[in-house]
């Protein structure tokens, strides 16, 4: 694919760089989503509590607007992140930062460290494992903000939707393009600069 700021500039030719680029990193950054590929992979599927949460997170996201989402999506996101940490962080994070290392759009990479200043990778992916995928892959500078697990759901926050818009807010970053896949962006959508669907 190529990435383009604007229809009639090549990748590059831009003499001043944005200073700002937000990107998502499930389906974007990375060519698969995060969670659902390691709730496949792991065998997740069964455990009941897990997939009552997971039955239940498809249930709104087809039935419910965005806005009224939030309080299943945490809980499932909370109960994947939480067999996670029972399994082992430490050993999970470094297994799939291996396997998704190889699997990050390259070109998208380039494109955003050629053409940008500053790079956010802002996402409801589990933080850590964001992290450790880049670093394996050897991507160094970007700056992530993604979901983090909490030993109390009460102190849980998913970074999706609207809450992606407050981390925004809290960092005053007032212009930016945007990188994305996913309609639950538009949000963010409404502030960007520029927006390009990957």
């Amino acid at each position: 694919m190529n990435y383009n700021l604007d229809e009639n500039k090549k990748i590059g030719e831009a003499k001043i760089k944005p200073a700002n680029c937000v990107v998502d990193f499930d389906e974007t950054l990375l060519s698969v989503d995060s969670t659902a590929y390691i709730i496949k992979n792991e065998k997740l599927y069964f455990n009941w509590r897990l997939v009552f949460w997971v039955a239940m997170f498809f249930l709104v996201k087809f039935f419910l607007p965005r806005r009224c989402q939030f309080a299943v999506r945490q809980r499932a996101k909370y109960a994947v992140l939480n067999i996670l940490q029972k399994k082992g962080q430490d050993k999970m994070i470094t297994k799939y930062a291996k396997i998704f290392s190889s699997r990050l759009d390259f070109e998208l990479i380039n494109h955003i460290q050629k053409n940008y200043s500053k790079i956010y990778v802002i996402s409801s992916a589990w933080q850590p494992l964001i992290l450790a995928t880049l670093a394996s892959a050897g991507v160094a500078g970007f700056q992530v903000i993604g979901t983090v697990m909490t030993q109390n759901f009460a102190d849980f926050r998913i970074c999706w939707y609207t809450n992606k818009v407050a981390v925004i807010q809290k960092m005053k970053l007032d212009k930016f393009d945007l990188f994305t896949d996913s309609d639950d962006d538009r949000p963010l959508m409404k502030l960007a600069q520029k927006v390009t669907i990957v």
